[in-house]
Formats: C-alpha cells, structure tokens, sequence
C-alpha cells in the first residue's frame, strides 16, 4: 500500500542493492514520505538462475526515532564496492552540519547482519537549495523557476576508506543553487570525519550533479563531476567539472547550452529532471559517460548524452621487469589502452606526447616523469580518432630517447 520513489543501486563481489523511498498514496512526496528501504540481494543466485533469489529487506531506517531521507548507496571506484555503505542528510533543513553514514555488518546470508546508522559533522554546512533561475522566473516567487526538490545526497563512491559524495546546496554567500562535494574519511568509525566543499558560480545556478571516480589506481582521487545548470541569462544546459589528484578543481566544461526556457507546467515551477546520469566505461577507466537535461528551442526539454575523458588518466609504471613487447596492444582493437615499454640508462625525467604522421602535437600523455630502467607508460587512446599516431618520449632536453607508431582501430 505504498509506492516507491527515487530508486538506486549498487554492487559488491556478491550482492546486490537497490534503495528508495515509501510514499503513502494520495498525498504529496514532501509529506507522505513513509521511510527509505534497502533491499539486499544475492547476485550470485540471481546469475545462477535460481528459483528464488534470496533478498532481505531494511525498512524503518531511523536515527534517533525520526527517519533518515532519501538513503543512497555508495558504490565503489571500480563499480563494485568491498563494503556496502549509504549516505543520508537532513536534505530539507534551511542549513545542517549532520551527514548519516550507514552499513552493514555482514552479508545477506548471515542471519546477525545489521544496519548501522552512525552520524558525523561536516566542517561546511548545506542547506536547502533554491530554485534554478531561468529566463522567466520571477525572482520574488521562491516556487518560480526550475525546481531543485532539496539536498539530499545525489551521486557517491567509495575509495580506500574514504567516500566523495555530492548533493544539492544553497550557496549561503550568494543564495543561489550550488553543488554540495562531500568526503568521509573513515566511514566504518562512530565518528566518521566529513569535510566539505561547495562548488557554485557567481552567474550560474547548479543542480542535480552527480559523480564517478576516473582514476586508475587505489593512490589516486580524481573523479568528474556533472550537473545541470541555469540562469536568468542562460538557457538550462549540461556541464561538468573535473576534481584532480591535487584536489583542485577545473573550469566548467560546458557540454550543451539550452535552446530556451522551459514552460511545459502550469504555475510557476518547472521540474529540472531532478536525477543526472554518470558511469564510467568499464573496459576503459577515465572514459565516462553522461545524461543531463536540457533545453529544446520550443519551450521544452529533452536528454543531452556526453563522452568525456579524465585528462589525468596516463601512469607510469618504473623500473619494471621486460615485459616482451615495446607497444602493445597494437592495434589497440576493442581495447583504448595502450601500454608502452621503454628503456632508459640511468634515472632521468622523461616527457611522452602523441604526434600525427604529419608531424603534428597531438596529445601530451605525461610531462617530467622521473624514470630509470625498464618502465611500462599506458595511456588512454579513448579521446584519439581511428588512425596512425606516432608516440615519442623524449628527455628533459627534449632530445628524442624512443619512439614507436601505434594504430588506432
């Protein structure tokens, strides 16, 4: 006698998890929200093709008698978690410093397995955010304009015992829609630490933003950000911001501009598809996949899909054993990954860049590298179009120490 609202999944080695939220029919979502569920299910079985796939459910998810809102699950970098954990807020308060982190103790066979709801403080508070700003939105109408819902946590993904997670905020310097990146360090503790960062724009509102880890190994941190934006000046559109291994933020990449504002409701609010979609490529990590609303030129709106590339997904590997081949594979066929292998006498930094057979820069892969011996560089050919490339590395001279052509199916 309920129905389900905003779902989303994760997965472990073993399981599988869906959440959402009971809402009690015959009144709105903001007032008849009756509880977030988890449904813990075993994948193996559902593989197998087992007759019945054996499920356990957690309704009833409170901290302190009041329910959590709107439970989301932390999937892992690499798409499957080690530990299973959810995130919650206080997604409709004016402004809180509260973040709930949950998980459980074991898996769905152990019959002693509990959900553990613990809370932590964040050192920058979110609050609930505004409407997005479009052309015709009246600025002294706080339901005009494109609708934000509130801050619940939106995207999330867990990483050597830490969790990025991102949400809806209100900017408290300027009032405006903004995007709430959040990290939990030590997420099993009673006392995870959480810290903050609000990504805003001075002439942009933000919304509904979503996160993908974009690295290739457990020591990094860089993850893409997407959303959608808006203002009384731009038209709804797509962007994404990436977050580097030195914890620094770029400049919006804008994917798509709107076309006009949108008016499909009556009244004065406007849904703003309230969910974006982000995934990385599996076979090809730093490549990800994007959805995001936007505008049409007829006061309408419609889906904008995106490729992007992590611009920091390159690695060397130093001082490693031969590994048989110097370029490999070559062609790359289904694989974007290119491997490699050169030699170089004595310690030194060395630069790798991708030329066309005209001679032209096409790409710097990596620059001052400190490499001695045998070293193994992959690199992401995901952003080049089919064709030869020549890839050189060169030493901090820029004298030329090797170089090998690669093809590109």
């Amino acid at each position: 006698n309920r129905w389900t609202d905003y779902p989303a999944v994760s997965l472990t080695d073993t399981e599988f998890f869906v959440t959402g939220n009971l809402i009690i029919p015959g009144t709105t979502w903001q007032l008849g929200f009756d509880g977030s569920v988890i449904w813990q299910v075993n994948k193996d079985e559902g593989y197998n093709n087992a007759a019945d796939i054996t499920s356990t459910l957690y309704s009833q998810i409170k901290h302190d008698g009041q329910f959590t809102r709107n439970v989301h699950p932390v999937r892992g970098a690499n798409g499957i978690a080690e530990k299973q954990y959810f995130l919650s807020n206080r997604n409709f308060d004016l402004t809180n410093d509260t973040v709930f982190v949950m998980h459980l103790t074991g898996d769905q066979n152990d019959p002693t397995t509990e959900l553990i709801v613990d809370y932590g403080v964040t050192d920058v508070a979110y609050g609930f955010p505004p409407n997005g700003q479009q052309e015709d939105t009246d600025l002294s109408d706080p339901t005009s304009g494109l609708q934000t819902n509130d801050a619940r946590v939106l995207g999330a993904f867990l990483l050597n015992d830490e969790i990025q997670y991102v949400a809806n905020t209100v900017n408290p310097a300027t009032g405006r829609a903004a995007i709430y990146h959040g990290f939990v360090k030590n997420p099993s503790s009673t006392e995870p630490q959480i810290n903050g960062v609000i990504i805003s724009s001075d002439s942009l509102d933000y919304g509904y933003p979503n996160i993908t880890f974009t690295g290739k190994s457990e020591k990094e941190h860089q993850a893409i950000i997407g959303f959608d934006f808006s203002s009384i000046k731009d038209y709804p559109g797509v962007g994404a911001i990436y977050f580097s291994n030195d914890q620094e933020y770029s400049d919006i990449q804008v994917l798509v501009n709107g076309g006009s504002f949108i008016n499909r409701l009556s009244g004065t609010g406007e849904r703003w598809g309230d969910y974006f979609g982000i995934q990385t490529k599996f076979n090809s990590p730093g490549t990800v996949y994007t959805t995001g609303y936007y505008s049409l030129n007829v006061n309408n709106n419609s889906t904008w899909v995106s490729e992007l590339f992590s611009p920091d997904t390159n690695t060397v590997q130093c001082d490693v054993a031969n590994s048989g081949g110097k370029i490999f594979p070559n062609p790359t066929g289904i694989y974007e990954d290119i491997n490699f292998q050169f030699y170089v006498e004595e310690a030194q930094y060395v630069s790798a860049y991708i030329y066309d057979l005209n001679g032209r820069l096409v790409s710097k892969i990596v620059e001052n590298q400190d490499c001695g011996g045998t070293n193994i560089l992959t690199f992401s050919t995901a952003p080049l179009s089919s064709g030869t490339y020549i890839v050189k590395i060169l030493d901090k001279d820029n004298n030329e120490v090797l170089s090998e052509k690669f093809v590109k199916n």
